[in-house]
């Protein structure tokens, strides 16, 4: 128990006193009061003071790396922390620079949660390998929690535990409603989603890699004008876009620490133009110059797929489930900005850096105005890289024998949509930390 809040236990009985003193009428409101005061006061007791968690970071920069903290100098309830591997959160902990006794105080807050959500709000959460339990694999559970708290911290959120977990009250919703599992646990979706019938207009341009960057995590890259704008659907591109992103997410979260710290992605998004003769085909369907002349020439006149706002979501063609407000969006801008409050939203600390590859003049006024739709801390990621510069300038996160010869590398060229193939053959597979996840959880 807290010393200095035990002192007050000698003010709360003569608090008790007064009321049994006073008349009926006052007895009866001063008492209910006094027991309300009285019940957060025993609450008040298993929590830490300023001066605990003072403490405990004294705690933390004075102990030699490795050695472990006794539980009172932290200030955390003993029955938050049991079964738990305090290794593990110590590691995590010092690899993100997140204070400790903030980040077990957001577990204590996940666990307790975590009942809510399996038996009332989300039922598969026990499927998800975004939002693990402690039964699955404690490493997982730790990095994702540091994850929340690190952008809550980055944000400068008052109460960066409160915040976080309100941002993980999101994530359950959004991973309910959106069917996130089916990303994960159903074959095929790879296929289904790019380059299938069922889901017309989905026009992906971006992929993972299938190369490893510096710490061996997978990247993603990407060919912008791959996409035709002209027949892109919002709700199916932005379903087929989370799945690249939801895998990419739980990959790198089930890594665990990577060279002492948490892995986060990297993307290469090459603007280069297509060649003249050139007619994509494994998702998206751009073309070049010569191609779009030939069917100017022969009146072909490219219409939207799916003009939203006309067609009732009821009678949408595409795999669903979709978000409903992905209904009323239409291409360009508006699907951009809401693929981005999706990424940065609801996979926090996800990014590392993006490559903007050999920009065209009208790229830059278009991306002043993407800037406005990121906080300065995304904006700090970006980076611009000329055609030829070679791969000195991806060094930071992706080494010269991983980066693709497209790029300046050594490694196999991605091919212009050869990329989205390979990655949809990936994307057809059940991953491995599914499988893991299995095998944990009895």
């Amino acid at each position: 128990l807290n010393p200095k809040r035990q002192n007050l236990a000698p003010l709360m009985s003569s608090l008790i006193d007064w009321a049994l003193s006073c008349p009926a009428p006052v007895e009866f409101i001063s008492t209910v009061f006094l027991v309300l005061a009285f019940n957060v006061y025993l609450l008040s007791l298993t929590y830490p003071t300023p001066e605990q968690l003072d403490t405990a970071r004294s705690a933390i920069n004075g102990k030699k790396e490795g050695t472990k903290i006794p539980r009172k100098e932290l200030g955390v309830r003993k029955d938050t922390i049991e079964e738990s591997n305090e290794d593990v959160w110590e590691i995590v902990s010092r690899v993100s620079s997140v204070s400790l006794p903030l980040l077990l105080q957001l577990r204590s807050a996940y666990r307790s949660r975590y009942t809510t959500y399996y038996r009332i709000r989300y039922p598969d959460i026990k499927k998800d390998p975004y939002l693990p339990c402690r039964l699955r694999n404690e490493m997982t559970e730790s990095c994702l929690l540091c994850r929340f708290l690190k952008a809550a911290l980055n944000e400068r959120k008052k109460k960066p535990v409160e915040e976080a977990m309100k941002r993980m009250d999101e994530v359950v919703e959004y991973r309910k409603d959106y069917s996130c599992n089916d990303f994960h646990h159903t074959p095929g979706m790879g296929k289904e989603l790019y380059n299938s019938p069922r889901n017309p207009g989905s026009e992906m341009y971006f992929a993972d890699s299938l190369l490893k960057d510096v710490n061996g995590c997978s990247y993603i890259v990407g060919r912008l004008q791959v996409c035709n704008d002209d027949v892109l659907d919002p709700p199916n591109h932005l379903r087929a876009a989370m799945l690249c992103i939801d895998r990419m997410a739980c990959e790198l979260l089930h890594r665990g620490v990577v060279n002492d710290q948490l892995p986060k992605a990297s993307y290469i998004l090459d603007l280069t133009d297509l060649p003249p003769n050139f007619q994509a085909t494994h998702s998206g369907t751009g073309y070049g110059e010569n191609v779009k002349k030939q069917n100017k020439n022969k009146g072909v006149i490219l219409k939207r797929v799916n003009e939203m706002g006309t067609t009732p979501p009821s009678k949408h063609i595409g795999v669903k489930p979709h978000l409903p407000s992905h209904y009323k969006l239409k291409s360009g801008t508006s699907c951009l900005k809401e693929a981005l409050r999706l990424l940065t939203g609801l996979y926090p600390e996800l990014l590392d850096t993006i490559y903007f590859y050999n920009t065209p003049w009208w790229f830059h006024p278009i991306f002043k105005i993407f800037s406005l739709w990121v906080r300065k801390e995304t904006r700090q990621k970006f980076v611009f890289v000329k055609k030829g510069a070679g791969a000195e300038a991806f060094k930071r996160t992706i080494g010269v024998t991983c980066l693709s010869g497209d790029f300046g590398g050594t490694a196999d060229t991605h091919g212009i949509d050869e990329f989205l193939k390979n990655a949809i053959e990936k994307y057809d597979a059940i991953p491995e930390y599914v499988y893991a996840g299995r095998a944990n959880v009895h």
